[in-house]
């Protein structure tokens, strides 16, 4: 890939950071607020559990479905693995860096933190 498209796809990244408003009073009620477990919160958890249960036993492709689910319910970190599943591939899992870019921002929507840029190799 070329050092245009790198140096491209790292300014893709940094702005969509850059446009997320900085976290004020509301952000830190949500954060100081009691937690109420909803049925789409433990949907995603029991999901994620499972994606990580067969990440653990080498079952990747089995993992982003349960991965795929859970970021589908609400979790951002759901979300950022399978951006970092994406952007790497995996065996049974090819190199998307659409999916990739896709499962990023939505975890940056989410609130979670991930890489600025992705190495494309």
């Amino acid at each position: 890939m070329s050092t245009f498209a790198v140096v491209g796809l790292a300014a893709v990244l940094l702005v969509g950071t850059q446009n997320n408003p900085p976290p004020g009073p509301a952000s830190h009620a949500r954060l100081t607020a009691p937690t109420v477990v909803d049925s789409q919160s433990a949907q995603w958890q029991q999901a994620l559990a499972r994606a990580r249960a067969a990440e653990i036993e080498g079952k990747l492709v089995e993992a982003v479905r349960s991965y795929r689910e859970a970021a589908a319910s609400g979790s951002g970190g759901a979300a950022k693995r399978l951006g970092e599943i994406y952007a790497r591939g995996a065996p049974g899992i090819d190199r998307d860096m659409a999916q990739a870019l896709r499962w990023n921002q939505q975890a940056i929507e989410r609130g979670e933190t991930v890489a600025q840029a992705i190495r494309l190799r």
